[in-house]
């Protein structure tokens, strides 16, 4: 979590951006009744987009809700580096259903009323699909780069429990959870940006990629959050012949494909205060991370009038 970015609902207060996700509520599940309205797909990172650095997890879900509420409420999903364990953390504390992206969408998880179809298995009342290559494979591959090509790096892997959240400022317990992985490794880069280049194509080689996060570089099969979204969208379409107006969002390297690919793209700054891609046709900046300021920007690209008003 970046650090440089402050609290967005500080002077707002949890109570009022509470009644202000239930006000929006009402208004976007009588407008998305519209018989003419459009059917929209929201798709959000986490960290450095819907999250902050306060890491406000009941304002995030209640945004979630905000959008996706009601009888026609506009489907949301959660893509991020997070693992499982991690996503569905915050996905249960919302009444919504969204779908969930994991691991750089290595995975997908939904409750049934998201998708009305079973995965290969189950967690915490959700369904779970996760066909990527395994986690023990890519650490092996790991090892015998950094012992045959002496690369520099440190992997979730390699640290314990209370290292990792010394390095992140995690709580022990969520350090954990980040180190229940099924497909990716986050490592910290320790070489030159030479020997960097040089893994990267040896990763390739090996059928691996290597994408940059918003702290870490991930190491996965071949799949990213792009190609993870395309297929649930296109699983959504066949089972509800519903063609879908994507919104995306996010803040990371690893989020460009994602936010290229979609019909509208919602960038919010990086770490280093930088924006992905420019504003123009389509593509809109947010000025900082955190629920309060995502829930309205989003609110303002899916309902174009009456919304704006409720920008904090």
């Amino acid at each position: 979590m970046n650090p440089r970015r402050g609290a967005d609902h500080g002077k707002f207060g949890a109570t009022g951006f509470l009644n202000l996700a239930r006000r929006l509520h009402l208004l976007t599940s009588t407008q998305l009744q519209e018989p003419d309205s459009m059917n929209w797909l929201v798709v959000t990172d986490l960290d450095g987009t819907l999250l902050d650095a306060t890491y406000p997890v009941a304002q995030a879900a209640a945004a979630i809700d905000a959008i996706a509420g009601g009888r026609r409420g506009v489907p949301v999903v959660l893509a991020s580096s997070k693992t499982l364990s991690e996503m569905v953390s915050i996905a249960g504390r919302c009444e919504s259903n969204p779908v969930l992206l994991f691991e750089n969408g290595a995975g997908m998880a939904w409750r049934e009323p998201a998708l009305g179809s079973r995965g290969t298995f189950e967690h915490a009342g959700f369904q779970v699909e996760c066909t990527a290559v395994p986690y023990a494979d890519i650490c092996a591959r790991l090892e015998l780069l950094r012992r045959d090509r002496a690369y520099q790096f440190r992997g979730f892997a390699d640290m314990t429990s209370a290292e990792l959240a010394a390095l992140t400022g995690f709580e022990l317990a969520a350090a954990e959870a980040a180190q229940r992985r099924m497909a990716s490794e986050p490592i910290e880069w320790c070489g030159d940006d030479e020997s960097l280049q040089r893994f990267r194509q040896e990763l390739a080689d090996m059928g691996l990629c290597l994408e940059r996060g918003g702290v870490f570089r991930h190491v996965t099969g071949n799949i990213n959050k792009q190609r993870a979204l395309l297929c649930l969208i296109n699983r959504m379409r066949y089972q509800t012949g519903v063609r879908f107006t994507t919104l995306a969002c996010g803040d990371a390297p690893n989020d460009l494909a994602m936010l290229k690919a979609a019909d509208n793209a919602l960038v919010f700054p990086h770490v280093d205060g930088g924006y992905l891609l420019p504003e123009g046709d389509g593509v809109r900046h947010a000025p900082k991370a955190g629920p309060a300021t995502w829930l309205a920007y989003v609110s303002q690209v899916i309902e174009s009038a009456g919304v704006e008003a409720l920008t904090i």
